[in-house]
């Protein structure tokens, strides 16, 4: 930082014993601050971009430990054993572990967190398949294409062509409705007596 934006600080007030009075700590680290990264709004990183002191996430408001827990939940890891994995448990009851997993579940934050995760997977799986059907249906105009005999280009053409949705098996349902309230109560006694059901 060039040494002409730095404006000089301010003189001391002398106390009634007419020595000069130190700063407040706060204050004292803010200048810290002000003076190491040159803007005074920005909070004081701890491991590069996202962290802020103590290990918190500015993003998601996490610590390190929530933000493990809340991916190995999300990665299939039930929350005793996520909690086991993202914290010192070794020397914690199951019956300790499961309790303080499901707190931690219940935190509004590590529980929306999940959800993101959730979220994210889902539509990850979602462009999996789309990108699987795609590949699908490249081969298939490949071989229609490119088949050396007319069964193959049929077939595939066939694969195509319901893929599209342009051929659907119809079924038709046929109900007789002609018939009256009475006909279909003596109907039901008739198979309940036919299978022995019926007094």
């Amino acid at each position: 930082m060039p040494t002409d934006q730095i404006t000089p600080p301010k003189p001391r007030r002398s106390t009634a014993a007419g020595k000069p009075s130190r700063p407040s700590q706060g204050v004292s680290r803010h200048l810290r601050v002000v003076a190491s990264t040159g803007d005074d709004t920005a909070p004081k990183t701890k491991r590069g971009h996202g962290q802020v002191k103590g290990g918190a996430s500015r993003l998601t408001g996490l610590t390190d430990k929530q933000e493990a827990f809340a991916v190995l939940v999300a990665s299939g890891k039930n929350q005793s054993e996520a909690y086991r994995l993202a914290y010192d448990a070794d020397k914690m009851l199951p019956a300790s572990v499961w309790t303080e997993a499901s707190l931690l579940l219940s935190n509004p934050k590590v529980a929306s967190r999940l959800m993101v995760l959730n979220t994210e997977k889902e539509q990850q799986r979602r462009m999996m398949a789309v990108s699987r059907a795609e590949r699908v249906l490249q081969r298939l105009e490949t071989l229609a294409d490119a088949a050396t005999t007319e069964s193959v280009r049929v077939r595939a053409n066939e694969l195509l062509g319901k893929t599209a949705g342009l051929f659907t098996d119809q079924v038709e349902i046929t109900t007789d409705t002609d018939r009256s309230v009475d006909q279909i109560q003596a109907a039901i006694s008739d198979r309940l007596r036919r299978l022995g059901l019926a007094g």
